[in-house]
């Protein structure tokens, strides 16, 4: 990956994880973890965000939908903070997590719904506080 590619993709990151969420994975790197968060930021936000081919709002809601579908909740969390910071409404969310309960069952549906109004309580305090450069 070229430099004014990894800066892109850094930027992009922090863009729409959020500062703090960025700032912790940033810290949380070691030696050992290196050759993953490279493997991350070359293929899944290299790959994948950068390349135009959805729109960035679509690929949030495919993650949220995904992510609860396989039982990933926490990781659903971050990207219903990504699709908050791409302008989605919360009442498209909950639509979203509706369809997820139809398709993927109930006790899915409610597990995805209390990690989107985890993730949207973090959202609100980090911007209260002031945390969240987006």
């Amino acid at each position: 990956m070229t430099d004014d590619t990894l800066a892109r993709v850094r930027a992009r990151r922090r863009e729409l994880l959020g500062a703090a969420q960025d700032d912790a994975i940033a810290a949380a790197e070691d030696a050992f973890d290196r050759p993953f968060q490279d493997y991350a930021r070359r293929n899944v936000w290299g790959a994948t965000w950068l390349n135009g081919v959805l729109p960035a709002r679509e690929l949030a809601l495919v993650n949220i939908g995904m992510l609860a579908g396989l039982g990933r909740f926490e990781e659903m969390g971050v990207y219903v903070g990504v699709a908050r910071r791409l302008g989605v409404p919360v009442g498209q969310l909950q639509e979203l997590l509706m369809h997820i309960t139809v398709y993927c069952g109930t006790p899915v549906g409610r597990q995805a719904f209390k990690a989107a109004r985890a993730a949207l309580t973090l959202l609100l305090s980090e911007k209260s506080h002031g945390d969240d450069e987006s």
